[in-house]
């Protein structure tokens, strides 16, 4: 393997890896937010929402979890008045 092959493929499982470690932790803020679940671990929660979402949206919902919790609700200000499903969501009343 040439040494850039060997660069590219680490960066892609150094992203890959960063990914997988902040999965849980959008997901869980943003589940706990929506009251999706009352889980607080990453297993737990991944089975509640198996158990709601039909396994075709899984996928979807993750991607959508995320990049909700990286653009709109972020941990520390969560951008409430520009979201999308702020009129859904629970949370903006809690605050």
């Amino acid at each position: 393997m040439h040494a850039a092959s060997a660069a590219a493929s680490l960066d892609w499982l150094t992203t890959a890896k960063a990914h997988a470690e902040e999965w849980p932790i959008l997901v869980q803020r943003l589940s706990g937010r929506l009251e999706l679940t009352r889980e607080t671990d990453p297993v737990g929660i991944e089975l509640a929402l198996q158990k709601i979402l039909p396994e075709s949206d899984w996928s979807f919902a993750s991607t959508a979890l995320i990049w909700h919790g990286r653009r709109v609700c972020v941990a520390r200000n969560p951008r409430c008045d520009a979201c999308g499903i702020r009129s859904d969501c629970p949370f903006p009343k809690r605050r």
